[in-house]
């Protein structure tokens, strides 16, 4: 029964609905009924849909007597067409709660581990958004999707989304894309967890607001600047700030890179990335004046990067620099020693190999 709808009424319509001569006629005043705020109750509709729907449903009506009555009304394959359309454009939208309430009722089913099982495809269910959510619906609908489906900490609410963006379905991804660009704060988690998406998401005009303020919440940023280098959404003048702003970031908040595929660390590479991480933190002279800030606060961030980093001669010369000073951070040095040297084989097979062949003389505390 429909909130604030009357009890006696609703169940004189159930009676009537199972009786022969009475169900279509109850069907009808259904349809037509509408909400009356100045009635004492007051009234509220059967059905949520627009006033202009149920007069559409009296025109339908009156054709199919047309044509089951043999009336002087022609029907032709114009009026098929035309009423497929019609049905298939608003027949899920029509129910008591309404078509989005219903299909987030049956998104919360679809997501309940009792009711269905995790493996099951959602896909059936995306299919159903167009034809039963109003496109002045979307927004809220989307909204509210977050909650039913377990809440965003669950993942399954952003992959959902991500997963129409990246769909051939042009007019779903609209709506989505509008949703989240309408949210600076989501859009910059969902860009977080899904950075091959910020080409749709990020536009040219917001792009410098967007990495100067909002990656400082993320923590893919990385690979989410390397992204924005790869769709041109950073203008060549002025790519070398992003990037010493996004390293800024990540030192401010102490961590690395995060996850960074190869595509994306040659992007950032061949941009000046890890020449700017040298010149500006990895380097002796910065090292040593803050040599308590390096070695106590920001060991998750050296080591957040220099995992990552090409073992190159480079590399070598940059670990020499760093560790041969009086003051040096000593945790950093027993990180590397300790995660890349000795826990990691291959790593320090490449690495021996480099300072081999470049006669490179290791400081005492990087030697294994």
């Amino acid at each position: 029964m429909p909130a604030g709808f009357d009890a006696v009424k609703w169940k004189k319509m159930q009676v009537n609905l199972a009786k022969d001569k009475e169900w279509e006629e109850e069907v009808n005043n259904a349809i037509r009924k509408k909400a009356n705020a100045k009635a004492a109750p007051p009234e509220v509709p059967v059905l949520a849909m627009n006033d202009s729907l149920r007069l559409d449903f009296d025109y339908w009506r009156n054709r199919r007597n047309d044509s089951a009555h043999y009336k002087e009304y022609r029907i032709n394959d114009s009026h098929v067409l035309s009423f497929y359309s019609f049905l298939t454009q608003y027949l899920l939208k029509i129910s008591v709660e309404g078509g989005k309430a219903t299909l987030l009722k049956e998104f919360k089913d679809a997501c309940d581990v009792t009711k269905t099982s995790p493996k099951k495809s959602l896909q059936p269910l995306i299919d159903k958004i167009l034809v039963m959510v109003s496109p002045e619906e979307m927004d809220d609908f989307f909204a509210e999707l977050d909650g039913v489906m377990g809440y965003r900490f669950t993942g399954r609410y952003e992959n959902t989304l991500a997963s129409i963006i990246k769909s051939g379905n042009e007019k779903l991804k609209e709506y989505v894309i509008k949703f989240v660009r309408g949210d600076k704060r989501f859009k910059a988690e969902f860009i977080n967890d899904h950075p091959d998406i910020v080409g749709y998401i990020v536009d040219k005009p917001e792009s410098r607001e967007f990495w100067m303020k909002y990656l400082a919440r993320c923590r893919n940023r990385v690979a989410i600047l390397a992204r924005m280098l790869m769709v041109g959404l950073i203008d060549l003048d002025e790519k070398d700030e992003a990037v010493r702003k996004v390293l800024e970031h990540s030192f401010n908040n102490n961590d690395g890179m995060g996850t960074v595929s190869e595509d994306e660390q040659l992007i950032l590479n061949s941009n000046g990335f890890f020449d700017a991480l040298k010149e500006e933190y990895f380097n002796g002279d910065y090292t040593s004046k803050n040599v308590v800030l390096c070695g106590r606060e920001k060991y998750d961030f050296f080591y957040g990067y220099i995992a990552h980093m090409p073992v190159n001669k480079e590399l070598a010369d940059m670990l020499v620099d760093i560790f041969s000073r009086p003051d040096y951070p000593y945790v950093w040095s027993n990180i590397f020693k300790e995660h890349l040297l000795e826990a990691n084989a291959a790593y320090k097979a490449k690495f021996d190999k480099v300072v081999s062949e470049n006669g490179i003389t290791l400081p005492s505390c990087l030697k294994v």
